[in-house]
């Protein structure tokens, strides 16, 4: 059986690390961009294609960051085993990944985002969670 890890990490000015549990790698860098690294079959990268990232020589040095969208940036980072959400520093929450089991908000259910960069940047919905701003 194969032994799934992953971390996600949130990276400020002090390095403060959160969480680790079970399949890629998601730190959010000083200016709040988003790099992932790992398993990606699901697209919970969210690097617009499904391969694998950091398990070939030099993968690491080339890694671009996630498009959440124009001006939007990561303030917290969550991720399930084929889905990963992000929570923007202008407080919306975008997901990408698979969505078999409704993981994405999407109200859909069924379709994954992440696997194409067509699906990314301004294209990702935002989770609609019915909260009005006041």
């Amino acid at each position: 059986m194969e032994q799934n890890t992953h971390k996600h990490y949130k990276g400020d000015s002090d390095g403060d690390a959160v969480d680790s549990s079970a399949h890629p790698l998601n730190p959010a860098l000083d200016t709040n961009a988003l790099k992932c690294w790992g398993k990606n079959g699901n697209g919970q990268l969210g690097v617009g294609v499904s391969d694998n990232r950091g398990d070939a020589a030099g993968e690491m040095a080339l890694l671009g960051t996630v498009n959440l969208g124009t001006g939007q940036t990561a303030a917290q980072v969550a991720m399930g085993e084929i889905h990963t959400c992000v929570l923007l520093t202008s407080t919306d929450i975008k997901c990408f990944g698979k969505a078999d089991q409704g993981q994405l908000g999407d109200g859909l259910g069924y379709f994954s985002y992440g696997n194409s960069s067509s699906q990314m940047g301004d294209n990702l919905p935002s989770v609609n969670l019915g909260v009005v701003s006041q």
